[in-house]
């Protein structure tokens, strides 16, 4: 029982990678939440960090 669980843990700790990655790449918000405002985005968003 233990096996499979931790087995699904990481699992989902490396598709949380890619989400948060991905995420970085499409959303802008997301870069200002990982802390990374200098980052650009592939996607023509604004540069500028949002106020919020």
């Amino acid at each position: 029982r233990s096996r499979p669980l931790r087995r699904t843990k990481g699992n989902l700790l490396k598709k949380q990678k890619t989400t948060k990655k991905e995420m970085m790449m499409k959303t802008p918000l997301s870069i200002h939440l990982l802390g990374h405002p200098h980052q650009s985005v592939p996607g023509g968003a604004p540069s500028e960090p949002p106020s919020n």
